[in-house]
């Protein structure tokens, strides 16, 4: 089913959010992208917030989809969740050197979401502790910012893909999939385009 969806993202380093616009379009979303840092330099925090309320109330979305969210204070959500449905997708455990499900600040805006994606499975449960609605929701792939790793018959048949994740570095895989044995070279894991993967949980 296709969905109106306001994407909250940084866009000008044309990494995370810029893959999450070109995913979600391709999987024949319509997709209005909002580039929070770009608002938060040129605008500051306050002016940025008022923006993405007025735009949300404008375009009615069905989904705004916001990464990380450091930018946007608490009664933004609060407003933003008159409208439309809210998701956060983080792909960081520790803020500022801190653990997520130990920011005070950063677990009163989690609380406030409609659904609050991680990309590590281990967090999940804590933050459901805290009464969170998170959801587990691991990094997709895209073909144009992912690397397409060679293999060989036998690691296709064991891995059953031939992609893997742009930054594969052997120590990060390990804290994110412990359960996993991973090497420098035959690293295969099955990533799905993410648009597919995050609009089940809020159909």
């Amino acid at each position: 089913m296709k969905r109106n969806i306001i994407l909250v993202a940084p866009l000008e380093d044309h990494q995370t959010g810029e893959y999450l616009f070109y995913a979600l379009t391709e999987a024949k979303h319509n997709v209005a992208p909002f580039d929070m840092r770009r608002h938060y330099r040129l605008l500051g925090k306050t002016r940025t917030n008022k923006k993405l309320i007025k735009d949300v109330i404008r375009l009615q979305p069905d989904l705004v989809l916001i990464l990380k969210g450091l930018e946007i204070d608490v009664e933004t959500i609060k407003e933003l969740k008159k409208h439309s449905k809210v998701a956060t997708w983080i792909f960081d455990v520790t803020l500022g050197g801190k653990p997520i499900e130990l920011d005070e600040d950063y677990i009163k805006y989690m609380k406030e979401n409609n659904y609050f994606f991680s990309f590590c499975k281990g967090n999940v449960k804590k933050l459901r502790d805290l009464g969170i609605n998170a959801i587990y929701l691991r990094e997709g792939y895209h073909p144009k910012y992912s690397e397409v790793i060679p293999v060989n018959s036998y690691e296709k048949k064991k891995f059953g893909e031939d992609v893997t994740k742009k930054w594969k570095h052997t120590s990060e895989w390990y804290h994110i999939y412990p359960s996993t044995k991973l090497n420098a070279y035959d690293v295969k894991l099955l990533l799905r385009i993410i648009g597919i993967r995050m609009l089940h949980f809020i159909t």
